[in-house]
């Protein structure tokens, strides 16, 4: 395969900085790194990118070795690898990049003591990191995990698959190490946090740390910096540097064990940061070589848009042995994404889901949500466990999510469902809906496209009941709130401006547009209308088919014989809104949007108890024919008539009425500042 070389999807950009204090002091030693990194970066214009990115990282290395007393074989990957690029053992100009490198360790007043490995450590990966060029960072994915995520993530690994050390008198035989890989290792963060712990909890000595660690990446100079990060720490910590025995080397960490791949079921532990390459981007996108090579491997479940990311979690589970764990930070979108659900369901069959990281808002610099799968591998042939609690883990310290850690979520579903945990995470209440019948039954749905959107751009004006011709109000997801839409109250945007009563002159998108005129008269019939990227279900009724819908808003068309306030009924229920967000979250723009598509919508369940249905309908109804031609406050009209809507939606669902008090509670909370006018 020949693909980007393998790194972490988080984004910590360097940016020079003139940072200051009061009083004329000089900047900190992080500020003249990043500015000195800025400088070595901006002269890689038209040099190798590899060989600039080595001679950053060796001079760096060299600065600490004279600094510290280190021995010179600490830089004897990097000058092998420098011979074989013909790179430049010297820098090319004087950046302070050295100088500021050392003085960003400094450890004391009298900066005498050695620093920390694992701080060393982070400098070589922040260095070669950051001397790349921002496009060749995201292309190739070079995005370094935090060490003190890193750190987390491996203890949690580790001290859920290796047993507690029985303890023995001194001189005891040195244990034999576990093995650990790390497939996509980079510039070794995690190779780092494995040795540090192996030590520290396991009291293995240095070297066997260091023959416990393995690690492959495509790109050699990555390689490079983690064997020379092993290097630092195994002589700091033993007095030795042991690089040589690590099975660190440039490899294809998603390659067959036959092509030069990790051997299957050999390791105790897969931890790691893979690259996150979106699919649907270029410069991130599988060449077609590749694309087969994982589909030959993975079959179905590499299929499609599917993250780099989630294929690293198929090759894993098939690397580590039966009762290993596999801890791989991933794009959040791999828990609910459409495109992962044949992965999912994949590694539903060979590993139990046990836990799960949710990294949370803020964590990385750019803004990408993150998550980590923990999952134990169950022997070849051997069941599914059954449906069993997931601990939810949360943030930079990895710590439980509160109550809603002990939630019975399972990730064993259909497709390897596992949505719900993150709308845990995020304090949605547990679902509780009955029903063995879907929207499907009572109504089609549609969204536009594209060629719809930028179709009706030339056809949309401001409302004059003055001019001629038919118009018809233009609705867009902005307009639509939790119960009702504010057209002509609120201003919204639209095509790249500002409206206050948005229509589309009918008239003349017939004469120009004949085939959009179709399609806009096909939406203009009794129908609901749903809002894209928002917490809760939001919808509007539109039952004098009255309304044009503005991509990506979506129609809801009743069938014939089908009750338009049935419908309402069951987009409007606060139950349905946590039936939503817990099977559909994780896929909208912000953390906590629903992305709801059409074909989503009518998966929507509708309950078996039509009495209770049918009355909960005939109060909305009753509500919408009172309140026409009225200036009553529909906001409090709404208000009052959902606390009853609600109840007998419960009833009519089978629900408990605690639980409907509980949805009731998540959906003002979550909808209040969308508050909408009720009806038309």
């Amino acid at each position: 395969m020949h693909r980007p070389s393998h790194r972490g999807g988080h984004s910590r950009e360097v940016v020079a900085r003139s940072r200051s204090s009061a009083g004329g002091r000089p900047p900190s030693p992080g500020a003249e790194l990043e500015a000195a990194l800025l400088a070595w970066r901006r002269q890689a214009d038209g040099a190798n990118a590899a060989v600039h990115a080595l001679t950053a990282v060796r001079s760096v290395v060299a600065a600490l070795c004279e600094r510290f007393g280190a021995p010179a074989a600490l830089l004897g990957e990097l000058d092998a690898l420098a011979a074989t690029l013909g790179a430049p053992t010297a820098a090319p100009a004087d950046t302070g990049l050295a100088t500021a490198a050392v003085g960003s360790l400094r450890v004391g007043p009298d900066d005498e003591a050695t620093p920390d490995p694992v701080r060393v450590a982070q400098l070589l990966a922040s260095v070669h990191e950051a001397v790349l060029a921002p496009a060749e960072r995201r292309g190739r994915g070079v995005f370094y995990t935090p060490p003190e995520v890193a750190a987390r993530l491996v203890a949690l690994a580790l001290a859920l698959t290796l047993p507690e050390p029985h303890p023995q008198p001194h001189p005891h035989p040195e244990p034999s190490p576990p093995a650990v890989l790390d497939p996509a290792c980079g510039a070794g963060t995690f190779l780092v946090a494995v040795a540090e712990w192996l030590h520290r909890h396991r009291a293995l000595a240095p070297a066997a740390c260091v023959d416990a660690v393995h690690g492959r990446d495509l790109d050699p100079v990555a390689v490079a910096v983690a064997r020379t990060a092993l290097a630092w720490w195994s002589w700091q910590r033993g007095g030795s540097p042991c690089w040589a025995r690590a099975d660190v080397r440039v490899g294809d960490g998603l390659a067959p064990p036959a092509d030069g791949g990790p051997p299957m079921g050999r390791f105790a532990a897969v931890v790691g940061n893979p690259p996150f390459l979106n699919q649907l981007q270029g410069r991130t996108a599988r060449a077609a070589d590749a694309r087969a090579a994982a589909q030959a491997r993975f079959g179905g479940a590499a299929k499609g848009y599917v993250d780099t990311a989630v294929l690293f979690l198929l090759a894993a589970v098939e690397a580590v042995a039966p009762g290993g764990r596999v801890v791989l930070v991933q794009p959040e979108s791999t828990v609910a994404a459409s495109h992962a659900a044949a992965a999912r369901a994949a590694l539903a069959q060979r590993a139990e889901l046990e836990a799960m990281w949710f990294g949370g808002a803020g964590l990385f610099a750019a803004g990408v949500r993150v998550c980590a799968p923990v999952l134990r591998r169950i022997e070849d042939g051997t069941a599914p466990p059954p449906a069993s609690p997931v601990q939810l883990l949360a943030g930079a310290a990895v710590e439980p999510a509160g109550p809603a850690a002990a939630a019975p979520w399972s990730g064993h579903g259909a497709g390897g469902h596992w949505a719900p945990l993150l709308a845990a995470a995020r304090g949605v209440p547990a679902s509780a809906l009955r029903g063995t019948s879907i929207l499907a039954g009572l109504a089609a749905a549609t969204a536009g496209f594209r060629d719809q959107y930028y179709g009706l751009v030339p056809y949309v004006r401001e409302a004059d009941p003055i001019a001629d011709g038919r118009t018809a109000p233009l609705i867009t997801a902005g307009l639509i709130g939790p119960t009702g839409h504010r057209w002509g109250r609120s201003p919204v945007r639209f095509a790249g401006r500002v409206w206050s009563r948005p229509v589309v002159d009918l008239d003349a998108l017939a004469a120009g547009d004949p085939k959009l005129y179709g399609w806009v008269a096909r939406r203009l019939r009794p129908k609901l209308l749903v809002a894209t990227q928002t917490r809760a279900v939001h919808a509007a009724a539109d039952p004098a088919g009255s309304l044009v819908p503005s991509v990506p808003v979506i129609a809801v068309e009743p069938h014939e014989d089908a009750d338009l306030w049935r419908i309402a009924a069951v987009l409007w229920c606060p139950l349905v809104s946590v039936h939503a967000a817990e099977q559909f979250a994780g896929g909208g723009l912000s953390a906590s949007a629903l992305r709801l598509s059409a074909r989503q919508v009518l998966t929507l369940p509708v309950p078996d108890d039509g009495e209770a249905w049918a009355h909960a309908a005939a109060l909305l109804q009753n509500a919408h024919e009172g309140a026409i031609g009225t200036e009553t406050n529909t906001d409090h009209l709404g208000e009052r008539l959902f606390d009853d809507v609600a109840r007998s939606m419960a009833a009519a669902y089978g629900c408990s009425a605690e639980s409907s008090l509980e949805a009731m509670r998540w959906w003002r909370g979550v909808s209040d500042r969308h508050r909408a006018a009720m009806f038309l």
